[in-house]
């Protein structure tokens, strides 16, 4: 388990994921290059998203690359959508119900 590299990239762009998370995320097979990436893109475009969001996300059955575009389409063309809304709304698409506490 190799993850420098991936801390190294997170560290330097401002997106801090801990080795403990990237961990968790090899363990519970989710795709630790995937979810980094996603969260440096979202961090640096002024989203405020956690690993654990993005890992959510994924385990639901979701696409975080495809939330991640839409987020970024939303603030291009103003439009005010938060990582709840986008990751609902990606959900919906696929047919997916999130449940409602």
């Amino acid at each position: 388990m190799s993850f420098g590299a991936t801390w190294l990239r997170a560290w330097a762009s401002g997106a801090r994921v801990t080795f403990m998370e990237l961990i968790a995320l090899q363990v519970r097979m989710i795709p630790v290059r995937t979810i980094v990436d996603t969260r440096i893109t979202l961090i640096k475009a002024g989203f405020s998203v956690s690993v654990d969001d993005l890992s959510t996300h994924h385990l639901a059955g979701g696409n975080v690359h495809m939330v991640m575009q839409g987020l970024l389409k939303a603030k291009e063309i103003n439009i005010d959508l938060s990582f709840d809304q986008a990751c609902a709304l990606g959900l919906q698409d696929k047919g997916i119900q999130k449940k409602k506490d």
